[in-house]
């Protein structure tokens, strides 16, 4: 799509859902699509878009969808947004999270270990995070206990150490950590979120044992372990995971044996 495309965009004003690929370079006269909802972006191998400083004219926006190269000016304009999807974390820096009241997913991407995730913490709606670290690690973490709504988080990439259990909010009820290469074991900390339902390690930890203490993961139901290739023991007690519904072990090849309690979990 270019400036002299054929359709103008000021006859599509009552547009709400708009779906492109390929399209790397948008027209300022998308800023006249004043009902649009939904605009969501996709290309190839996450190639980069540009959208143009009109997007933040979009009133209305709720779902925005794009892997874009250049900082948005004014996005916090966008106060319908709900969902925002394809930020570097250079581009949600100069956001000011504070006028996005109804933003309630997040996904940041390429995140540097000197960056600051602390104004994430003023999205007060917020249920559903993914952060992609860019190379080496993740910066500090803490933000999370400001998150009071946040049910779902991802992290992929290097977690040097998890923090402390109560720096994470208490709303978690689900947790993907992605090739974050720990090297401490995180079930006693993970094991202390008290609503903590579903989690996925994958790729996520580099130790030979896992231990489960009693009376941590009361409300698990569902746990995947995925390629956690030194993985060799797996203690478990008595009173851990009452709950536990669900069990998948995928490429972890030293782990010649689980606990008996799961023999009987699908």
């Amino acid at each position: 799509m270019t400036s002299d495309c054929a359709t103008p965009m000021r006859s599509l004003y009552h547009l709400k859902f708009l779906r492109l690929k390929g399209i790397h370079e948008f027209p300022s006269s998308i800023g006249n699509l004043k009902n649009l909802q939904t605009l969501c972006v996709s290309n190839d191998h996450r190639q980069l878009c540009q959208l143009p400083p009109e997007t933040a004219d979009l009133i209305n926006l709720r779902h925005l969808v794009a892997d874009y190269s250049k900082p948005l000016k004014h996005i916090s304009k966008l106060t319908s947004l709900q969902l925002l999807s394809g930020l570097s974390c250079d581009q949600w820096r100069d956001v000011n999270p504070v006028n996005l009241v109804n933003l309630g997913e997040l996904r940041v991407f390429d995140i540097a270990k000197t960056y600051s995730l602390n104004n994430i913490g003023n999205l007060k709606h917020l249920h559903t995070l993914f952060l992609g670290c860019k190379y080496k690690s993740f910066p500090p973490l803490e933000f999370h206990i400001s998150c009071q709504m946040l049910h779902k988080l991802w992290l992929k990439r290097r977690i040097e150490k998890l923090p402390p259990p109560d720096t994470f909010s208490h709303s978690i009820t689900m947790m993907i950590l992605w090739d974050s290469k720990l090297i401490e074991d995180p079930m006693p900390i993970l094991g202390m979120l008290p609503n903590l339902r579903y989690l996925d390690l994958v790729a996520a930890y580099e130790g030979k044992e896992i231990s489960y203490s009693d009376n941590k993961f009361g409300q698990l139901e569902f746990l995947c372990l995925d390629r956690l290739w030194n993985l060799e023991k797996w203690h478990l007690a008595t009173s851990a995971m009452p709950l536990i519904k669900g069990l998948g072990i995928h490429y972890c090849p030293q782990l010649n044996e689980t606990p008996e309690k799961m023999n009987g979990v699908e």
